[in-house]
């Protein structure tokens, strides 16, 4: 029953296999072309010329067709590459029925076919193309046309026989084509191995998300009912006769809990509707301005300086509800590390059509243990923090086809996000890095 497994391999792995098989095939007909060329202008062998060159022009015919088979978008199943090494192994014998039989040194190039069949098919069909070339071989023991000049008896002169040198040859042709459809075949295995690595990694990244998405599901959940018995406290307390000193205090407490429960039923609302998740073009500069005025309001007595008037006033990134959170996020982590103030700078660049977004804090450099876990949940340099900000804010941006770089500056730290603008209407966002989304 192992064979069966081999069948689920994937069709590109197929199709590369069957690629490398017409890259090595084109390889062969040019040595066999030259050797007929050196056998007739050269040795002088006593050759049917006329059907060995038709044998090698039906070849090149039917490499040419595999070519371009391969270009079009049809997949290519196991069978069909068995097919392949089966004619291989048929136009092989031909060419050695002609040219001496299994007298003839190149005779052992049977084994290719088989080496590459091992290589990369199932079990069943590596032993039928073993059962033909073992048959073919049988036949060419009997049947075939005789060349004494390469007779393993026959001596060229007074060097040694042609056989000799032409099984020298076998073996320098055999070695290189075995060597080179190794090569790449484990060349395409480490390519699989890596992308089956990331998308390890990805699946856990995926199950990181989710298990902090049903956290906050829960914690949004708890705390609707504290913020609504505060919410009639602080109203009561705007009702009372108080101290002048206290009112704008307690007008700040107000509008931060206005400002908490809008958000929670925000996040209702955005939770029952997957058209509000989904990316959008939207102006960059509206949004930038949209957002830090946002964060202004969640944050009243943390200092900003921005400037943003690099933005081109018209170009477009792809954002939704949760871009403007990360950004947030971000610039709150860096208003909890600063001394004094925060600055958010930001440029539109035409020719690598982004965005970039440079937030920058005076703060102490991180130590060794978070910043080597930098952007990993659960790792904070702050007491009490949860280290899911930035964890949270680098997975949302590379869902949007950015990525987001921590730089150390003598004035302290460099926070970078990068952002794709789009294109033209209707295009979908890019990664700017190998990792996929």
């Amino acid at each position: 029953m192992n064979h069966h497994n081999n069948d689920l391999q994937p069709t590109n792995s197929i199709r590369h296999n069957l690629n490398t098989l017409v890259v090595l095939r084109w390889w062969l007909l040019g040595v066999l072309s030259l050797s007929t060329l050196l056998a007739y202008q050269l040795l002088h062998l006593s050759l049917n010329y006329t059907v060995l060159a038709q044998i090698i022009v039906g070849f090149a015919l039917l490499n040419g067709l595999t070519h371009w088979r391969l270009r079009k978008s049809h997949p290519v199943t196991l069978a069909e590459l068995m097919a392949q090494l089966c004619v291989d192994i048929v136009g092989i014998s031909l060419l050695l029925y002609f040219t001496g039989g299994a007298t003839n040194p190149f005779v052992s190039y049977l084994l290719i076919p088989i080496c590459i069949g091992a290589m990369t098919l199932p079990r069943l069909l590596t032993a039928a193309t073993a059962a033909l070339a073992i048959l073919s071989y049988w036949w060419l023991l009997g049947q075939y046309i005789p060349v004494d000049s390469l007779a393993p008896h026959h001596h060229h002169g007074q060097g040694n026989s042609l056989h000799i040198y032409g099984m020298w040859l076998n073996f320098i042709l055999s070695a290189v084509i075995i060597s080179a459809f190794v090569s790449r075949i484990a060349y395409q295995l480490r390519l699989q191995q890596q992308l089956l690595q990331a998308q390890r990694e990805q699946v856990l990244h995926a199950e990181q998300l989710t298990t902090i998405a049903t956290l906050t599901a829960g914690t949004a959940h708890e705390l609707s009912t504290p913020l609504g018995s505060i919410k009639i406290a602080i109203d009561e307390l705007q009702q009372a006769e108080l101290p002048e000193d206290l009112q704008p205090e307690v007008a700040t407490i107000a509008q931060q809990i206005n400002l908490c429960q809008a958000t929670l039923a925000r996040l209702r609302e955005t939770a029952g509707s997957t058209e509000r998740l989904a990316p959008k073009p939207y102006n960059a500069q509206r949004w930038l301005h949209e957002t830090l005025a946002q964060w202004a309001l969640i944050n009243p007595r943390a200092q900003l300086q921005s400037d943003i008037t690099a933005v081109d006033s018209q170009v477009q990134l792809y954002q939704d509800p949760t871009l403007a959170q990360s950004l947030i996020n971000l610039l709150s982590n860096a208003a909890q590390h600063s001394q004094s103030h925060v600055g958010l700078y930001a440029k539109s660049d035409s020719e690598r059509q982004c965005l970039q977004i440079d937030i920058q804090d005076d703060g102490p450099a991180l130590d060794d243990t978070v910043r080597a876990r930098w952007g990993q949940p659960f790792n904070s340099a702050r007491n009490g923090g949860l280290g899911l900000g930035v964890f949270l804010s680098n997975s949302t941006i590379e869902r949007h086809g950015g990525k987001l770089q921590l730089i150390d500056t003598e004035q302290g730290k460099i926070t970078r996000i990068i952002l794709l603008l789009v294109n033209t209407p209707g295009d979908n966002p890019k990664q700017l890095s190998p990792k996929t989304a």
